[in-house]
């Protein structure tokens, strides 16, 4: 998982593998000091965005933008202190 920033609001979820990559333009021999060829996969599985962040960021945009009505999403306790 990588975060994007500290607050941590944003995240992606990717798998690395390396990449088996044959090219006809790369040398049949390779001396033994040089380092060898290798090439990388990224393949991102899953975005992560925390909902208050991202409802935040929309409530404020369309403010700006002057729209008055706005959804507000809240969470409700099933515990009564």
């Amino acid at each position: 998982m990588l975060w994007v920033g500290q607050r941590k609001n944003v995240g992606l979820k990717v798998r690395v593998s390396v990449k088996q990559y044959m090219n006809q333009h790369l040398p049949v021999l390779v001396h033994r000091d040089e380092e060898q060829f290798t090439s990388y996969e990224l393949a991102i599985e899953e975005l992560y965005v925390r909902t208050t962040c991202l409802h935040m960021t929309m409530e404020k945009s369309l403010e700006q933008q002057n729209y008055p009505k706005a959804v507000i999403f809240t969470r409700i306790s099933s515990r009564f202190p």
